[in-house]
Parts: structure tokens; sequence; C-alpha cells
């Protein structure tokens, strides 16, 4: 991929930044590996089409944080990590990040309100060109901490994603069909705006819990066999899908950019196992609603450890 050029500027300057600058400075790692199970990874309109799998993730973080004064914080981060789906394995994928985030208190003490703001940058390498993406996001969010145990969190982020320049698809011009000729073969070049809330309880024994829910107005990229004229002229772009492109497949599988909505519910619980060690539990549900009442459904759970280096 083309955009992991861009590592070779990125991340080696994110890398010297952490390990020139000042002592004071507090410096984290982080291992993450989770179990679960994706119900529609593919986004299928249909049973046959919305193909699930297990999944393994796993990542390392890396950063430092600053603090001028007392109530202003700056974080510098960077993360490598892979997902690999069992029975979907063109869907794996490796992953490569950098982040920014300024934080300012409004006040002392741990329960005045915060503002927040942050910059991400991220490369995902999938099993084909077509999936293979650039991302950067900002994101802007408050947040307050109260003395029964809860925080509040709320925010919106822009994202912008960039990909491969692909060259023409036989697969998809042979079907001989007008609108198709029109439409670019860029799925993952779009962007998108959201607004999120989440709240957290925290409670005496260390135990936490979590219920995050996001509105996204942006894209979302469909797999499917066989595609029809109603798709071209609902979608903004259409290639062959390279995450089904296995030899000797007797059915091809294209994919198509959608302009939808989508809302995003998330709960988890984290339970420390160590002073270092913790184990979280969660389930995400995604209802996608796209143009001419197509609707995508997607549900995730997953069980991940998470431990301080």
């Amino acid at each position: 991929m083309k955009y992991f050029r861009n590592v070779k500027k990125i991340l080696p300057a994110v890398g010297l930044f952490l390990l020139t600058s000042s002592s004071e400075a507090d410096e984290f790692y982080l291992l993450n590996l989770s179990l679960g199970e994706e119900s529609n990874v593919s986004r299928g309109i249909d049973d046959f089409h919305a193909r699930e799998s297990e999944f393994v993730r796993a990542s390392i973080s890396a950063g430092k944080r600053y603090q001028f004064g007392q109530n202003d914080s700056l974080t510098f981060s960077g993360r490598i990590g892979f997902d690999r789906f069992n029975d979907l394995r063109g869907f794996d994928r490796v992953a490569l990040g950098a982040a920014a985030s300024y934080r300012y208190k409004l006040g002392f003490g741990p329960f005045v309100p915060a503002l927040n703001a942050g910059f991400n940058y991220d490369l995902e390498n999938a099993q084909g060109q077509a999936r293979d993406t650039e991302s950067a996001r900002i994101e802007f969010s408050a947040d307050k901490r109260f003395r029964s145990g809860f925080s509040l969190e709320a925010g919106i982020d822009y994202q912008r994603n960039y990909t491969n320049d692909l060259e023409e698809d036989s697969a998809v011009t042979a079907f001989d069909l007008g609108p198709v000729d029109s439409l670019p073969f860029e799925l993952f070049d779009f962007e998108s705006i959201s607004a999120f809330a989440a709240v957290e309880y925290q409670f005496i024994n260390g135990w936490s819990t979590n219920f995050n829910f996001r509105r996204v107005n942006g894209f979302t990229v469909a797999s499917k066999t066989r595609p029809f004229s109603k798709i071209f002229g609902i979608s903004d772009a259409f290639y062959s899908d390279p995450a089904f492109s296995i030899p000797g497949a007797r059915v091809s599988w294209f994919a198509y950019l959608l302009e939808t909505n989508s809302d995003q519910w998330e709960g988890a619980l984290s339970v420390p196992l160590f002073r270092d060690t913790s184990v979280d539990f969660s389930v995400n549900w995604t209802d996608i609603s796209g143009p001419n009442n197509r609707n995508y459904q997607n549900t995730t759970y997953a069980v991940t450890f998470t431990h301080a280096l």
C-alpha cells in the first residue's frame, strides 16, 4: 500500500520525540488482546450476505503524557496492531497509528469539567488494495467526574478516509450497465461526522462499567454477490471485493459504498485482575440506515485483556 510510505515520516518522528523528551513526562505502554465474534463483518443486506466470524485482535501502544501546570496536559502515542478473522481471512488487516490529544481542566480538583481535543492518524493494510485505507480524525469533547462515581462525556468528531487509486475493474465493467461506468472505484474515499455521549460508573472495588452511544453521518462499505442496476443507482463507488477473492471460488463478490446514517450502542464491564492487568467484557450493536430503506445490522461481542507493561 503506497500510503505506508508515510509511516517513514510519521512514526520515526513520533518515536524520536517520545525518546528525547524530558524525564518529567509520564510514559505508558499497553498491550491489548481481544477475542470475540462479529455477526455481520461483510455488512450484508440479508442472511446469505451477512457473514459472521470469530476474531482475534492484538495491539501494542506506547506514549508520553506531559503535564503543563495543574490544568493542561498533552499526550502523544503510537500504536501497531492486527485483526484476524477465523472464518473470513480476507478481512484480516494490520494497522499503524499515531495520536495526539490535549486536555484542559476548567479549575482545580478531580471533579471539575475538562475540555479535550484530539487528532488520530491511522493506516490499515488489508488483503487487497481496494480495502487499504488511510484516515485522519479530529475530535472535540467535554467530560466531568462526579463524587457519586459517575463520569459523563460528550463530543463530536470528523474523519476523512483515503484509499489507493485503483485500476479499472474488468469484473465490474463486464456487467455493461450504464451507471457503473460513472462510478469511482475507490471504496474507502469518503468523510464522516459523528456525535457521541458516554457514561461511566466506577465501583468502590475497582470495577467499572460504561455505556456509549454514537451517531455517525457518513458512509458504509457493504458486500454482496452478483449486483443489479438498483445497487449501481444508490452507490457512490463500486469494485470487486478482495476480501472474498478466494482462488477457485464459484461466486464473485463485489463491494459498494453507500451514504448512510449509523447508530452505535456499546456497553462494557471492566474487571481488574492484577495491579497492571484488567479484562473487559463488551457488546457493540450498530444499526445502519442506507438509501432506499436498505438497513444493515452488526453486533460484536468481545473479551479484551489489557496489560500495562
